[in-house]
């Protein structure tokens, strides 16, 4: 897992750029979501991490759907701020 506190993207002139190492194989997930997706159920900061732990899918949209329905549905079905997902799958060339 990792986070990063930085403003919203457009916020700010400039940004300072952060970056990461990790090593990556086929069949990797990447999950990529906004705060509103990650803050949609604030009594259970782990909620999310359950869901990837569960997922028997293969199609990275599928996955992606799968979350945002979840985050929606932690909102009593109504999103209180913006959500993006965005899944990655790692392959081999």
């Amino acid at each position: 897992e990792i986070q990063d506190k930085s403003a919203p993207a457009g916020m700010l002139m400039t940004l300072r750029a952060v970056t990461y190492d990790k090593d990556l194989e086929a069949g990797d997930l990447i999950v990529m979501c906004t705060d509103g997706v990650l803050d949609s159920k604030k009594e259970d900061e782990q909620w999310l991490r359950k869901i990837i732990q569960q997922i028997q899918r293969e199609n990275p949209q599928e996955i992606a759907d799968m979350i945002l329905r979840e985050a929606i549905d932690n909102d009593l079905g109504r999103a209180r701020d913006d959500m993006t997902v965005m899944v990655i799958r790692i392959e081999n060339n």
